[in-house]
């Protein structure tokens, strides 16, 4: 009996030093510059140290989070009031604010721009999950949904894009123009990510954020869109839903898309199986390109990394099937080399596309909490309490 025990106490120890020790992924950091606040860099590496990623034992693959993020994860429920901003090309974009943040001290309170990802909006759970975390550590979210998605209205042919940042920046003007003595930062998750990061870019030294997060961002399109050919699993899987999302995207604003841009077939549309083969169909038609490469090219953020001029956190794990390994090799090997000066590149070994599912409390009690969420809102708090953007 005594043996039996020793034997299953062996067992035990080695299944729990092989979890906490092979499973387990503190954040690697990617920074090689001198321009950031030490105090900010600083704080950054106490909380990688501190704070590792632990997943659910069940969900240890990049596949496993990147799926179970959307299927086991239950959406809370937020409520938000909606304002409906008129854009300068004669669109318009929903912007969906948390209704239950504390309004105390409203005029103080910083404001996150949330930039979500594609076929998503304000009600998809990562959004919400993000929007709790935020307002546990005093802060207000608004949702900048994509033209025509959330149930807004297409006013214009002109559909949302890869990297077309017209619409987050005339966002962050309006927030600023409406709260102008709140802290404005931005957040965005997967192609909101690269949208974020790309008009950070942009924006340069005239970015009135104090500083940005983006989390899962696939950094260079072409090579993200031919990766969704690699595996059998991107190609039954993944790209399949982005288009399908897609489709249904088309469909619910047809009439107004093909009255704007007739050269647009339908059926062409209809025929499409894949994200690139939608895109070549609809996408670079609106939005004037020879080709779905070309668009791809232009839109991604990654070759604008070094003209970033706030702290902008790249969170990324090295297993998320969305973005190519060598594309995450490449821009950690930029951050380190000091090429993006106001860069920090977050890596972990695991965590999937948008998941970093956890695995906390006693027996797991909240096993499917979000580890990327706990990092992004800290690093945020870091940023403004250091009280100075570069």
């Amino acid at each position: 009996m005594l043996a039996a025990a020793a034997v299953l106490a062996a067992l035990v120890a080695g299944v729990a030093a092989h979890y906490f020790g092979w499973v387990r992924a503190r954040a690697t950091l990617h920074y090689g510059g001198t321009v950031l606040p030490r105090r900010l860099v600083r704080a950054l590496q106490e909380r990688a140290a501190a704070d590792a990623f632990a997943p659910v034992p069940w969900l240890v693959s990049g596949h496993a989070q990147t799926l179970a993020a959307g299927a086991l994860r239950p959406t809370p429920h937020v409520r938000y009031h909606r304002e409906l901003l008129r854009l300068s090309d004669g669109g318009q974009i929903a912007l969906d604010w948390d209704d239950e943040a504390d309004h105390g001290e409203a005029r103080e309170k910083p404001v996150v721009l949330v930039e979500h990802g594609m076929n998503g909006g304000s009600k998809d759970n990562y959004v919400r999950h993000f929007i709790l975390e935020a307002r546990r550590a005093g802060m207000r979210c608004v949702v900048v949904n994509y033209r025509g998605v959330a149930g807004s209205t297409l006013l214009t042919g002109k559909i949302y894009s890869a990297g077309f940042t017209l619409e987050f920046r005339e966002a962050v003007a309006h927030v600023r123009a409406a709260w102008p003595g709140c802290p404005l930062v931005g957040v965005g998750f997967s192609l909101g990510a690269n949208i974020v990061s790309k008009y950070v870019c942009e924006e340069g030294h005239a970015c009135p954020l104090s500083c940005a997060v983006a989390v899962s961002c696939p950094y260079e399109l072409v090579r993200a869109s031919g990766n969704l050919h690699g595996t059998l699993l991107h190609r039954t899987v993944y790209d399949p839903q982005l288009v399908t999302g897609l489709k249904r995207y088309f469909g619910r604003h047809r009439e107004r898309i093909l009255a704007d841009f007739p050269q647009i077939s339908e059926a062409e549309v209809a025929r499409a199986h894949t994200l690139q083969e939608f895109d070549t169909a609809c996408t670079v038609k609106i939005h004037g390109y020879p080709t779905a490469d070309a668009y791809y090219a232009d839109h991604s953020c990654a070759p604008l990394l070094s003209r970033a001029r706030v702290p902008l956190l790249c969170l990324s794990a090295a297993d998320d099937p969305m973005t190519p390994r060598d594309v995450l090799r490449e821009v950690t090997a930029a951050a380190d080399n000091g090429k993006y000066p106001c860069v920090v590149v977050a890596e972990t070994s695991r965590g999937g596309h948008l998941g970093w599912l956890e695995w906390r409390g006693l027996c797991g009690a909240r096993p499917y909490g979000s580890w990327a969420d706990r990092f992004c809102v800290a690093f945020l708090q870091s940023v403004l309490a250091c009280g100075q953007k570069q």
